[in-house]
């Protein structure tokens, strides 16, 4: 578990991101203290744009699911940042990214076995990342998951065991959907999902993805 302070904190700690940002970001919610004022265009950000950026979705038409995608080009654009920053004979950045990442973390992972995988991550080509949202569509006010097309991820990239985990067995208890609502359940037991995205980190890095973005009526 990972708290907002210290996703801030780590986003400095590699010296910021660069990201395009597809849309003008304006946003402020005093309750959360959250002020979110970003421009279009490419952007160096720090901690605390960065935090803005990941957590706006008023712009987006599609809303959580734009704000989603979003996060997987931040991610990208950050794994390259850290990439980029990083090389096997000067690991001090990592070992900075590391202490700063053990600070604000919640987690039983030995602190030897974050720069451990570190190091090896360093390594993965990312073609060989995937980054996805849970398939489903919006039903009854809510997004609702897609019971097929989620077993199906699950079983081609989650799954450890030697068998495929069956329909009869994945969400015995129905707690991913409503059955008390006609409309939910539906979306939930549909053939397959409205809403399906994945893609690679090396597919994010060559052409981003295209996030529908509202636009602004005379007057605003």
């Amino acid at each position: 578990m990972l708290d907002l302070d210290g996703f801030v904190n780590i986003v400095n700690a590699v010296g910021g991101v660069d990201v395009y940002i597809p849309v003008d970001m304006d946003y402020e919610d005093p309750i959360q203290d959250l002020y979110i004022h970003l421009k279009k265009g490419p952007a160096h950000l720090n901690g605390e744009d960065a935090e803005g950026f990941v957590r706006f979705r008023e712009g987006f038409v599609q809303a959580d699911i734009g704000r989603v995608n979003a996060q997987k080009i931040f991610m990208t654009a950050f794994m390259e940042k850290v990439k980029s920053s990083i090389s096997l004979t000067n690991l001090s950045v990592l070992n900075t990214l590391v202490n700063e990442v053990i600070k604000n973390l919640t987690t039983d992972i030995p602190a030897a076995d974050f720069v451990y995988f570190g190091k090896n991550a360093l390594s993965v080509d990312f073609s060989n990342i995937k980054m996805m949202t849970v398939p489903g569509d919006y039903a009854g006010g809510s997004y609702v998951i897609n019971r097929a097309a989620t077993l199906q991820i699950i079983n081609d990239y989650f799954n450890i065991y030697n068998t495929d985990i069956s329909d009869a067995i994945f969400d015995k208890s129905r707690v991913f959907t409503n059955t008390e609502s006609d409309a939910i359940h539906k979306a939930y037991m549909a053939d397959k999902a409205a809403f399906l995205h994945e893609f690679t980190a090396e597919e994010i890095q060559d052409s981003s993805i295209d996030i529908p973005t509202k636009t602004k009526k005379d007057g605003e």
